[in-house]
């Protein structure tokens, strides 16, 4: 995959009380960065909603990884 690649997507995933919905989804591998634009994230009762978008950039995958276990963190606390 070279490094310029983009790619798109608008997905849905249910299963049973669990829902997943991603609308405008870009997802770049130069470095790395990723945005999401309107997510929105469901399960049983629980909802978690944000509107707008953050980006996110990184060089290195090993600061990638930390980066997200942080921010994983930070969700789950809020």
């Amino acid at each position: 995959m070279p490094a310029s690649s983009r790619c798109r997507h608008f997905f849905l995933f249910q299963v049973s009380s669990f829902k997943f919905q991603v609308s405008g989804f870009r997802f770049q591998v130069s470095g790395f960065r990723f945005q999401v634009s309107g997510f929105r994230f469901q399960v049983s009762g629980f909802r978690f909603q944000v509107s707008g978008y953050f980006t996110l950039r990184i060089t290195k995958p090993q600061r990638a990884q930390s980066f997200m276990q942080k921010t994983l963190r930070t969700l789950r606390k809020s």
